[in-house]
């Protein structure tokens, strides 16, 4: 309720008619051009037409907009924008970020579903919650009109269902398994990974042939049915079945040799990229290292002491970050790796105590095994095949791998926090943790508020160009 309160007060002040960024309004002009059409296309109307008909001054880049048989469409794919003009049918501009808010709420509910999977103390899945909620890259995107949400809510209530087919083995979780994990791969290429990663656990899990074929046959089906219309939508909005979204992010082409040379500047992008410089962001993560392989190296109170010291230094990664943030707004476009939003998820990487590495059951244990090889493989494979297009961009956190950020948190809280009484609240230790995950709300509060000037800048920008003439509505 507390989530729901305060999600619903940021929802009502965010100003609903400017944009973060370009891609959201490219979005909102798919939207109108399928409300405007009936839905028959989505093009996006050019007022400058008349006296541009070669689109020579077409005001979307090839990256993000093609012309084809006279009429300028978006290669994004439409479905977030079909989904979305509904909200923007009932409620106007408003609407159009219900999606994005309830996609929000779902996620924070759905880590609470996983950290029951995991036999979690109710209290401290109550801290995973709140952490996902206001500690995360999720709280931004709840109110972002973008699909990122949307993808993710589904995608992880698909990851649910899998898990309780996994263990009750009723048909009917993994049809809805399989329904919530397709339905990302619409919204965002890149969730047919997840969906890979998802068949290829169900497939090597169970037991027995007549198990083995009810599987099959209801991934073959799920992914036939659901496939046809992705096609046909395609075809219809674009003449082209996959679309011109994959295209766009491999504009140059795809040169085997080149891609494979790019691999640490992408990596370096999703993962390392903290600071303005280059050098600085991976000094930052290089100490990160050390620590954690002092951390496997050493035992008792010298471990305990390197452990205080460790979160120490993670608030002051929170606040290089953050000082980076507010010197220039800009510097995000160079602050935006993995880690940059949260911290604290190295926390993940230390080593656990042996006191509590036996405390869960066997279904606990898989289901944290399952979780992490997820976010381990998802890693590998997004790292491997996506373009440099697809590894940067003005956004907060890693909007590619946003799907990480609560799996990660559930992963976390199941690594030290079993028993709310292993939390112990009132060590040291304990307070320095919590200062640890404060410094990361109030990051995630600092994006909040630069999202809600951002959007309120662009509403009065665009007012003025409309008020003198320079702009046409």
């Amino acid at each position: 309720m507390f989530v729901l309160v305060i999600y619903l007060g940021i929802f009502a002040l965010m100003p609903p008619d400017g944009f973060w960024t370009t891609d959201n309004g490219n979005k909102y002009l798919q939207v109108v051009g399928l409300v405007e059409s009936g839905y028959r296309s989505a093009e996006i109307q050019w007022p400058g037409l008349i006296y541009d008909p070669d689109f020579e001054l077409k005001p979307i880049p090839d990256l993000f907009a093609v012309v084809q048989d006279g009429k300028m469409v978006s290669v994004f794919p439409p479905y977030f924008a079909i989904l979305s003009s509904f909200f923007y049918l009932l409620f106007g501009l408003k609407g159009l970020y219900l999606m994005p808010l309830i996609s929000g709420l779902l996620i924070v509910y759905a880590v609470k579903r996983f950290c029951d999977l995991l036999d979690l103390d109710s209290r401290v899945a109550t801290v995973a919650m709140l952490l996902t909620a206001f500690g995360s890259p999720v709280f931004f995107y709840s109110f972002t009109f973008w699909e990122h949400g949307p993808t993710v809510a589904l995608a992880l209530w698909g990851l649910f269902w899998l898990l309780q087919y996994l263990f009750q083995e009723k048909r009917r979780f993994l049809v809805l398994a399989m329904v919530l994990l397709i339905i990302p791969c619409y919204l965002r290429e890149e969730m047919g990974l997840l969906l890979i990663i998802a068949v290829g656990f169900l497939l090597l899990t169970g037991r027995g042939k007549q198990l083995l074929k009810e599987k099959i046959v209801i991934v073959v089906l799920s992914g036939a049915l659901m496939s046809l219309p992705y096609f046909l939508m395609n075809l219809l909005y674009f003449q082209n079945p996959l679309g011109f979204h994959l295209s766009a992010n491999f504009d140059g082409g795809l040169d085997p040799i080149s891609h494979l040379g790019e691999r640490i500047e992408v990596f370096y992008n999703l993962f390392i990229s903290s600071c303005r410089e280059p050098s600085l962001s991976w000094v930052l993560a290089g100490i990160v290292l050390l620590f954690l392989l002092l951390l496997y190296v050493t035992r008792g109170r010298t471990r305990r002491i390197l452990a205080v010291v460790f979160m120490i230094y993670l608030v002051l990664y929170t606040g290089i970050v953050l000082f980076a943030f507010l010197e220039k707004r800009l510097n995000l476009i160079h602050i935006n790796g993995f880690f940059a939003a949260t911290p604290y998820l190295f926390l993940l990487l230390m080593p656990r105590d042996r006191k509590t590495s036996d405390r869960t059951g066997q279904r606990s244990r898989m289901v944290a095994n399952l979780l992490l090889v997820t976010v381990l493989l998802f890693s590998l494979f997004y790292s491997m095949l996506t373009s440099m297009t697809g590894s940067s961009g003005f956004h907060w956190g890693n909007r590619f791998l946003l799907i990480l950020y609560p799996i990660m948190i559930v992963l976390l809280c199941y690594r030290f926090g079993l028993k709310w009484d292993s939390l112990q609240i009132f060590r040291p230790k304990a307070l320095i943790v919590g200062v640890v995950l404060l410094s990361a709300v109030l990051l995630q509060a600092v994006s909040v508020r630069f999202l809600h000037d951002t959007k309120a800048f662009f509403r009065d920008f665009n007012l003025f160009l409309l008020l003198n003439g320079l702009f046409v509505h």
